[in-house]
């Protein structure tokens, strides 16, 4: 009986541990990725490029030319725990719609009423919404404002072209993250009572 257990054990171990392992991907699967997740056809990809992460692993980057943006795909490596040993993984990734965000923030919204700066978790450049005080109460007359205001915002992108999943914005009191807000997700606009939530 032991010796079931542990044959299960060993079984059962192995088949979580060769879940957890590398892909390799090659460009056809980049183009795949291209076409069915970010939605997009008539592209220029360029080959693979390698660089370090911050933990030292190697990722592999393909230049991606679209229409009047350029972005990366990412074959992200990253470590994971497996029971107490680390596991290396990888998944692909991109920065597709921050690119695109960014590219209509910059290009096609020049309100001063939306704030678009590093946020405070991330460091990255994302939409703020100031409107909460010291004590992280929320302002409701303000929010409604900057709900206004990214409405605004989402009609200027064409998303039959730019086919982004999720855009959100970054709640704060100007110094202090409160919370993170989706107004935008899976083809979604969220009404005020969803925004707010």
């Amino acid at each position: 009986m032991k010796r079931i257990s542990i044959i299960m054990f060993i079984t059962i171990l192995s088949c979580l541990l060769l879940s957890a392992c590398t892909k390799k991907y090659e460009k056809e699967d980049i183009e795949e990725y291209l076409q069915n997740t970010i939605g997009i056809s008539k592209y220029q990809l360029s080959e693979k490029t390698a660089r370090k992460d911050e933990e030292g692993n190697e990722d592999y980057y393909y230049h991606v030319i679209y229409k009047d943006i350029e972005f990366d795909v990412i074959n992200d490596y990253y470590t994971i725990d497996t029971f107490g040993a680390q596991t290396l993984t990888n998944t692909l990734t991109s920065n597709f719609n921050e690119v695109v965000k960014d590219y209509y923030v910059n290009h096609y919204y020049n309100r001063s009423n939306i704030i678009y700066e590093n946020d405070l978790v991330y460091h990255k450049k994302n939409l703020i919404c100031i409107a909460a005080n010291e004590d992280k109460e929320i302002d409701e007359n303000k929010l409604k404002i900057c709900y206004d205001n990214l409405l605004d915002f989402i009609s200027t992108i064409d998303f039959n072209s730019y086919p982004i999943t999720n855009i959100s914005v970054e709640l704060t009191n100007q110094n202090t993250h409160v919370k993170w807000l989706s107004i935008y997700k899976d083809k979604k606009i969220a009404s005020f009572y969803e925004f707010k939530r």
